[in-house]
């Protein structure tokens, strides 16, 4: 409904910045400066890269949904990023929880396909 009389991109950037508003001061109670820093140290550019390449993937489904394409479909497509996702983080970063994250990846895919043949 948000799109019907919003540019996506806009749509974006408004969701943004509620969500920032809301969870900014609630981070700071938890994690405060210091833990701020830590993570944006131990991370460097990948948490960064990480939300820009979120909302990149957000904004263009919320751009198909404008060009007629369907909730359901736009938004499982979309969810292949969660497969791709685990699978980088698994094989390339090497990060914990491997079989947990490929079988959740797999399930997702699986959706996908589903919903591909069965609309």
């Amino acid at each position: 409904m948000g799109i019907r009389g919003v540019d996506p991109l806009l749509y974006t950037y408004l969701a943004l910045a509620t969500t920032t508003l809301w969870l900014t001061p609630l981070t700071f109670l938890r994690v405060g400066w210091q833990g701020l820093r830590r993570e944006l140290s131990a991370s460097r550019w990948a948490a960064p890269l990480a939300g820009l390449t979120t909302l990149a993937a957000y904004a263009l489904v919320l751009y198909a949904m404008q060009l007629g394409t369907p909730a359901g479909y736009a938004g499982a497509v979309r969810e292949v990023s969660v497969v791709l996702g685990a699978g980088i983080g698994v094989w390339i970063f090497r990060e914990r929880g491997g079989p947990v994250r490929v079988v959740g990846a797999a399930l997702v895919a699986a959706g996908v396909v589903v919903i591909g043949l069965f609309g």
